[in-house]
């Protein structure tokens, strides 16, 4: 990424798209199709909280959980804003809009114009090779929260399962086989407005029950704290609410299934907690 930055300021401005906002830019920022493709940004950036996963793996996690999380955001932040800069800088806006199919290669056009076009083909194959880092790191940290679901929840034990070598392999498989339903079932662009989507509803109950717990529970020991609490995770709120608005008001299918999806760990959390009271119950009497 840090060579197509430098390589790309290097080789100097060929784009034609303007960087200084004016009055339609803010007016598009508050339109329907901003908050949608805000999701694709959104999931650009939704590996940031994956340093948690393994949070019980972590020496010292109080110090080094919150130093994970910040420093690994900031460098993703500033590498991918200034690639996508990269994109508009090296490449017209009549060529993006030829990149965009059923396979999105703005990077590939960008790579071209700024390599040549043999130098091009070589740096797209190095960014698909790269892209394996981004499947080995979802195998490694998707699991273990399966993993973990498992070890809470009886009605899903199976996936608590581990083979012989510590590794929770039906979790695994279990992402695996979600992974093939995806590619056989749907658009590449419906598969990301799903996933968007379903980790928005996930990460707004999660912010909102900060406030709950703050409510319930105003004595409790906090070993993490919360910057300009209540200002920030109202703002989030707020923020989601917005793009969760716009993408049933844009994208009803795909929001229906992630909203089906989330409807299905409730059903879930409520059968696990009749058959804990049932057993409960049971040998109380």
């Amino acid at each position: 990424i840090l060579v197509i930055i430098i390589a790309g300021f290097v080789a100097g401005r060929k784009g034609d798209i303007g960087f200084h906002p004016s009055a339609q830019s803010w007016e598009d920022m508050s339109g329907a199709a901003f908050a949608v493709s805000f999701f694709f940004v959104s999931l650009a950036y939704s590996g940031w909280n994956a340093a948690g996963y393994i949070a019980s793996e972590m020496h010292d996690v109080q110090k080094n959980l919150p130093r994970a999380l910040l420093r690994g955001t900031v460098i993703v932040m500033v590498l991918y804003v200034l690639l996508n800069f990269i994109f508009m800088y090296t490449t017209p806006l009549a060529q993006m809009s030829t990149a965009i199919g059923p396979v999105v290669d703005i990077a590939g056009v960008a790579a071209q114009n700024i390599f040549g076009q043999t130098g091009g083909q070589i740096m797209s194959g190095i960014i698909s090779v790269l892209l394996l880092s981004t499947i080995s790191a979802m195998v490694l940290a998707g699991p273990r929260v399966t993993h973990a679901m498992g070890e809470d929840y009886r009605v899903l034990s199976l996936f608590s399962r581990k083979n012989s070598a510590g590794l929770p392999v039906m979790a695994i498989l279990f992402q695996g086989a979600v992974a093939l339903v995806f590619i056989y079932t749907a658009t590449f662009n419906q598969v990301l407005t799903y996933i968007s989507f379903t980790l928005n509803i996930f990460t707004f109950l999660t912010v909102l029950g900060l406030f709950i717990l703050r409510f319930r529970e105003p004595g409790a020991r906090r070993p993490f704290s919360t910057p300009l609490y209540p200002l920030v995770p109202l703002l989030f709120l707020l923020i989601s609410g917005w793009l969760m608005y716009f993408g049933f008001k844009m994208k009803i299918e795909e929001s229906l299934w992630g909203l089906g999806t989330a409807l299905s760990g409730l059903l879930v959390y409520f059968i696990d907690k009749s058959i804990h009271r049932n057993q409960k119950n049971g040998t109380s009497a």
